[in-house]
């Protein structure tokens, strides 16, 4: 399942601080195929499986993604160094076709070096102006919303996230990116810590709603030619609108952080999971791929149906736009695999108007909308929280 139609409901129900990550037992197409629900055989000391971060450790580690310290650990506090993220972001997003021009600083016999070429190939690292990689400084997390854009391809929504801490002036637009399309969200007090090192835990959670499938792995030692990575979003992934391009004015290094650096190749291990070739799947194929969705939305819309005469003026068209996108996703369900993407691609226009009706009401009137919205049963609303991308970061 994918959290979906991110204006539209955040034009509703922007109210709640966090952004949830949907569970990994999502309903799949064949060929792309979720993460497996049986718990993994490798087990991290310092990673508790029941939380959010813990869940995306280990699907990381079922995708082969992903394999600790060796010592019986993961680190999720600690940073991730610019080598170890090319070779997880490779692996994650399918990317091999390796450049033939290394950086200055990477030597052929380091660990990462082929993971290097292969990132270098695919545009995501552009390196230093004096032709350096700097592979054993740690990624910041602005730097990390940099490359996240590249990869995933986000979406410009038009919206303008209200960051209360610093973030430098190449990175903004990036950051902006990522929280506009809930692929990261604000802390307290609307702080990101832009500038700061990303934690290798945040990281996972973060590339965890892109792996594809579970594969065996096999350790990589050097790269090998492909298409490159893709940019069809997998079943079981996660959120952020997906364009044809992202912005790329400014480089990821601008503003790395030398210090506490890690310099062991520790993160990852394993081939590419999957590819992303699509297959077509018949109407009934698609409706059973469907069917978990489609029960839940049919009961939120049911909820939200029996609860229109709380709603006035243009809260009672910004309901009624919600369920008709609704009744229209139901319609298609024997059409094609309900995802971000398809939701977006089909109802753009109800999304857009939806938002901008919500964003012309007066304050109080949103105030006093979201709180009738809240008011809803509790198990629909946090249904419809996940299903379709819910924060308050905008």
């Amino acid at each position: 399942m994918k959290r979906i139609l991110s204006l539209l409901i955040t034009a509703v129900f922007v109210f709640t601080s966090g952004v949830t990550v949907f569970a990994d037992d999502s309903t799949t197409a064949a060929g792309t195929a979720a993460a497996s629900a049986a718990s993994p055989t490798l087990k991290f000391a310092d990673v508790d499986e029941t939380t959010e971060e813990g869940k995306a450790i280990y699907k990381l580690v079922e995708a082969g993604v992903v394999n600790g310290n060796g010592d019986g650990t993961f680190g999720p506090k600690s940073g991730l160094t610019r080598a170890e993220l090319c070779k997880m972001v490779n692996l994650v997003f399918g990317y091999k076709e390796a450049d033939t021009v290394q950086f200055t600083d990477v030597k052929s016999d380091d660990w990462f070096a082929p993971y290097v070429l292969v990132a270098k190939k695919a545009g995501y690292i552009t390196g230093y102006d004096d032709g350096t990689f700097r592979g054993n400084n740690n990624i910041t997390r602005e730097e990390f919303c940099a490359i996240l854009c590249r990869v995933a391809n986000l979406y410009d929504l038009g919206l303008k996230a209200i960051i209360n801490d610093k973030v430098s002036d190449w990175a903004y637009v990036y950051v902006n990116k990522v929280v506009t399309n809930s692929l990261m969200s604000l802390e307290d007090g609307k702080t990101f810590r832009a500038t700061e090192n990303m934690k290798r835990g945040e990281i996972a959670v973060v590339l965890a709603r892109f792996v594809k499938a579970t594969t065996t792995a096999t350790t990589t030692t050097q790269a090998t030619v492909s298409t490159g990575g893709g940019t069809r979003r997998p079943s079981g992934g996660g959120g952020g609108l997906s364009s044809s391009g992202s912005s790329s004015s400014k480089d990821d290094e601008e503003s790395s952080d030398d210090s506490n650096n890690s310099t062991s190749d520790d993160s990852s291990t394993g081939d590419s999971a999957g590819d992303d070739t699509e297959q077509e799947l018949t109407p009934k194929e698609y409706e059973e791929i469907n069917k978990d969705i489609i029960e839940r939305l049919t009961k939120a819309k049911t909820a939200l149906s029996n609860n229109k005469n709380k709603f006035r003026g243009t809260e009672r068209t910004i309901v009624n736009n919600i369920i008709s996108v609704i009744d229209k996703i139901i319609a298609d369900a024997g059409k094609y695999e309900i995802s971000y993407d398809s939701v977006l691609t089909n109802y753009t226009d109800e999304i857009a108007d939806t938002y901008t009706l919500y964003s012309e009401m007066p304050e109080i009137s949103r105030s006093n909308f979201k709180t009738k919205v809240a008011d809803i049963d509790e198990e629909t609303f946090e249904f419809l929280m996940e299903f379709f991308g819910i924060s308050d970061d905008i």
